[in-house]
């Protein structure tokens, strides 16, 4: 799973290691994107967006999050607060019962 923490200082980890980065990567998660501060709910939501529709287009959560946080941070300098953890190079992979289950709701 990639996982995306949009609240505020949600990618701060404390010096013994705790924090929802260190505990989403120990349970399996492949990347963990983060706050290293307070944000806005507004731009959380709309960098969300913009990293979903990229990963969705078969970019890598790393492409996706570096090109989605640098147009952000054109518009709001608080974008530059987001971090990622984890492995770069995850990507979003359909599998064969996701591509069964969406063509059975369609």
């Amino acid at each position: 799973p990639i996982v995306m923490l949009s609240m505020c200082e949600s990618a701060q980890v404390t010096a013994s290691g705790a924090g929802f980065v260190t505990f989403f990567l120990t349970r399996g998660a492949r990347a963990v994107m983060g706050t290293e501060g307070p944000t806005l709910w507004s731009l959380g939501r709309d960098l969300d967006l913009l990293i979903i529709g990229r990963l969705l287009n078969g970019e890598t959560i790393g492409e996706a999050f570096y090109a989605a946080k640098c147009e952000m941070a054109d518009k709001n300098a608080l974008a530059l607060i987001y971090s990622l953890w984890g492995e770069r190079d995850a990507r979003v992979v359909a599998t064969p019962e996701s591509l069964q289950t969406t063509l059975e709701n369609t």
